[in-house]
């Protein structure tokens, strides 16, 4: 409402705030992985993920708007299908790397 005032764009906005806002949770995962990968010298892993990941959103999100509709709720809410995958992989790549790091150690 800071920048205009038309009711259907203001709802429209908060819908899609709303539906980023619950995707937060997993971005923080996989951000904070990919750089702690980044940081053991795994470059290649989170790249390739998260490009993988950037693509299948953009297709899924036109395929989405295109036979369901929903506008810009429905291109945000296609971050649904990748994201928490892509938390999850950066997690458990991590953790792997955790586990050959204190096996190399012991």
């Amino acid at each position: 409402a800071v920048f205009i005032d038309d009711p259907v764009v203001i709802g429209m906005g908060g819908a899609a705030l709303r539906t980023i806002a619950a995707i937060q949770p997993f971005w923080a995962v996989s951000f904070v992985q990919s750089g702690a990968l980044r940081g053991t010298g795994d470059t290649r892993f989170p790249l390739r993920v998260n490009t993988a990941s950037n693509w299948i959103v953009a297709i899924a999100g036109t395929l989405l708007v295109n036979t369901v509709g929903g506008g810009l709720v429905t291109v945000w809410g296609a971050f649904f299908l990748t994201t928490p995958f892509v938390a999850y992989l950066n997690w458990r790549r991590f953790q792997r790397t955790l586990d050959k790091g204190v096996a190399a150690i012991a």
